[in-house]
């Protein structure tokens, strides 16, 4: 598993476009949130597992918010991830040594959804 993480200041209602190589669980979560996942006590987050890209998440409310993504990969296997803001400040993810606990999912974005 490989784990790649990123924050940034997004606006209320704003969305988040997310393009990986592999399907991946993309993970939207506030600091408390993310506080949550790196403490093992459970996990609450925005997004879901997204095979179909790109991957559209959005942001409730304005503020300071991590992204992390996880992709479950062979050793052999390469992965790139970028992450796109609708007033085109792109962002690439470096790897982090995170593990995925248990989580809740609080909304996903269903990519069937997003075509219409």
């Amino acid at each position: 598993m490989r784990s790649f993480y990123h924050s940034a200041h997004i606006t209320a209602r704003q969305s988040i476009y997310i393009t990986c190589s592999r399907p991946a669980i993309i993970m939207v979560m506030t600091d408390i949130m993310y506080k949550g996942y790196l403490s093992g006590s459970g996990l609450r987050f925005y997004g879901g597992y997204f095979t179909h890209f790109p991957a559209i998440v959005t942001v409730p409310k304005s503020g300071h918010w991590n992204i992390v993504i996880t992709q479950f990969l062979d050793t052999a296997q390469e992965m790139a991830c970028r992450i796109t803001y609708p007033e085109a400040r792109t962002a690439e993810v470096v790897p982090s040594p995170l593990r995925l606990t248990h989580y809740r999912v609080l909304a996903m974005s269903n990519n069937k959804e997003n075509e219409r």
